[in-house]
């Protein structure tokens, strides 16, 4: 199962330390808010946990 970025797309990236589900767009918005930003983009969702 993907996740839903905030903004109710498909994920695509998980940014920040705590890993939050984002699509592309949000997850650019993030990176140019920021000075750091840790990225990752999972090839496999299963291993995803929700936090909620």
């Amino acid at each position: 199962m993907v996740p839903k970025c905030g903004c109710g797309r498909l994920a695509e990236y998980q940014i920040y330390e705590d890993e939050q589900p984002h699509c592309e767009q949000c997850m650019k918005d993030a990176i140019e808010c920021s000075e750091f930003v840790m990225v990752r983009k999972p090839i496999d969702w299963s291993d995803y946990k929700c936090s909620s």
